[in-house]
């Protein structure tokens, strides 16, 4: 059986305390998908601690730059949608075809709503010809950490790897 760590600060790492609770598929009770980290409250301190220290580097490059990073993760994602719907169907117990139908939406919308977002800020804030002038969406420059439902630990775990 794995036993699945934490992201953080870009190192795969276990729960300070060691603890981690199992992950059971809800179709077949007797199989365990895997053992997961049950965070405690020094891992997300330590997690916002290593998004804070991020930030600045993530805020100082241009827009476009970071939406091609959040593009190349939305290819990512959504070339690896099947073993994403296959983690939610094991985790969930939804039909694939219905995981499957979930999964490519809810890789690419985020990245799409703010591409839509960004767009429409750049219309907001365009002057005259002689002064052009762009700011990054709100939140367009903002880190954190990411926590995977504790339902679908397996599904948040393989977007992580995946990315």
């Amino acid at each position: 059986m794995q036993t699945f760590k934490n992201l953080i600060n870009g190192e795969w790492v276990a729960a300070a305390n060691g603890a981690t609770f199992e992950n059971r598929n809800p179709a077949k009770m007797d199989e365990v998908i895997g053992n997961f980290p049950l965070a405690t409250a020094a891992d997300v301190q330590q997690a916002i601690e290593a998004a804070n220290a991020a930030l600045p580097s993530w805020a100082n490059l241009p827009a476009p730059n970071r939406g091609l990073i959040l593009d190349k993760a939305s290819r990512i994602l959504e070339a690896r949608a099947d073993e994403l719907a296959s983690a939610l169907t094991r985790e969930e117990g939804k039909t694939l075809a219905e995981a499957t139908r979930l999964t490519p939406v809810g890789s690419t919308s985020v990245y799409e709503a703010l591409d839509r977002e960004v767009d429409e800020r750049i219309r907001q804030i365009v002057q005259p010809p002689r002064s052009l002038a762009v700011a990054a969406p709100r939140g367009g420059s903002r880190s954190g950490p990411a926590k995977p439902d504790p339902r679908t630990p397996l599904a948040g775990s393989s977007a992580s790897h995946a990315l």
